[in-house]
């Protein structure tokens, strides 16, 4: 007896499979959609003994079945479909929720983008070879990453503000911009150190800085008691208003650092101070009583307080043995001409030039000899007219250069 298979579908009674060509086939339409076909063995025993192996099992569309022919460049409709494909999209939608998501995949990559239209919010994924992107957005403000095998970039943007940070083999960044007013703070970190950037910067806490250097600072409160240091160069320090209560050390050696130069030095002691040239002679001295003018080696000279005869001011003066000169200057730096010279040990002055009045008329007194008689001219300074007065009584008047003495005074 030829072997014989049955069909049924669901409880329904049982159909047998007809036999044609080597190939058992029955044509049925499915009452539902999740209805279920069995298939069983219909033939009496011993017609089929054993295992019952179904190869090729097939539904084909029609009501008739083709004999079997295997796909010799793809194995299914599907396998070939999937392997020309160029770009798969996928689209989906809740009316209700007001959901929506569409997903695209190609040889290029993966875009993905989800967007929930009650709350204005969306997201955005695409990655392609060496790429990653990633986007989260509402109606205030906007996340994105950006990411390859060398970088990793973050932002966060808003309507006034933008943060970023980028971070890199070699280097990490962070930044934030505010972009009404143009402010920004950047913060960034290399294997050699880091680098704070921004208008206002405030660091908590105690802080440790070694080796540090600080081009320009604006300190609001510091407590002096609070720094130390060790050798402070007074060659690189400029002091312009100190108030010191007391100094300790060698007082002497930090007073005179800011003074010494190229052609004169300031030295201190337990009289005062003192200063000195270059070849090392003193220059001056500044005690208690006043100011020495030294030259030569020797004190010329003072400019002192004076106090007596119920008087009190200031006095220029020169030692005895030297003079005090009034002078004015000439072509070459440095080097004077003498009006009036003041003799340091009897007290007489000698005129050199005019003695003017206010509106510039004034007379010379100058050496003359008149008659062999030695004496002193004082004549008009524009003019051969004045009066001599004669080192042994003479008196002559000098008019229109003719000198007239008493003789005459009496014709």
């Amino acid at each position: 007896m030829p072997q014989k298979f049955n069909a049924q579908i669901d409880k329904n009674p049982e159909f047998t499979l007809l036999e044609g060509d080597g190939l058992f086939s029955y044509t049925f339409l499915a009452p539902k959609p999740d209805s279920v076909i069995t298939l069983k063995n219909g033939s009496i025993k011993p017609d089929l003994i054993g295992d019952t192996i179904l190869t090729e099992l097939r539904l084909v569309a029609g009501d008739s079945a083709s004999t079997y022919e295997e796909n010799q460049s793809q194995r299914s409709r599907l396998a070939e479909l999937i392997d020309n494909l160029q770009q798969l999209t996928l689209k989906m939608k809740s009316e209700v929720e007001g959901l929506k998501g569409e997903i695209s995949l190609s040889s290029r990559g993966l875009y993905a983008q989800f967007y929930d239209s009650h709350n204005n919010l969306q997201t955005d994924l695409a990655t392609i070879a060496g790429k990653l992107l990633a986007k989260a957005s509402s109606d205030a403000a906007s996340s994105i990453r950006e990411q390859t095998p060398s970088i990793i970039r973050d932002s966060v943007t808003t309507e006034h503000f933008k943060s970023i940070i980028e971070q890199s083999p070699d280097k990490v960044i962070q930044a934030i911009s505010n972009k009404v007013n143009g402010g920004e703070s950047i913060f960034s970190q290399t294997a050699d150190g880091f680098r704070l950037d921004g208008k206002l910067n405030a660091i908590t806490g105690t802080t440790y800085i070694e080796k540090g250097v600080i081009n320009s600072s604006h300190i609001t409160d510091l407590q002096a008691d609070k720094i130390t240091f060790g050798t402070l160069d007074g060659g690189k320090l400029k002091v312009v208003n100190i108030n010191v209560q007391s100094l300790t050390g060698e007082i002497a050696k930090f007073v005179q650092a800011g003074f010494n130069g190229v052609s004169n030095n300031l030295h201190i002691n337990g009289d005062g101070m003192y200063s000195t040239r270059n070849d090392g002679s003193i220059s001056a001295k500044y005690l208690a009583d006043g100011i020495q003018i030294w030259g030569g080696g020797s004190w010329n000279g003072s400019l002192s307080y004076w106090a007596g005869e119920g008087r009190q001011g200031i006095v220029l003066w020169a030692k005895k043995g030297y003079y005090l000169d009034l002078g004015y200057g000439t072509d070459v730096d440095n080097v004077f001409s003498s009006s009036i010279s003041l003799n340091g040990s009897n007290g007489e002055i000698t005129f050199r030039k005019a003695i003017n009045s206010v509106g510039g008329s004034g007379f010379i007194i100058t050496e003359y000899t008149v008659g062999g008689e030695k004496g002193v001219l004082l004549k008009n300074k524009y003019s051969n007219s004045g009066i001599f007065f004669g080192n042994n009584g003479k008196l002559c008047l000098y008019d229109y250069g003719t000198f007239y003495n008493n003789t005459w005074w009496t014709q």
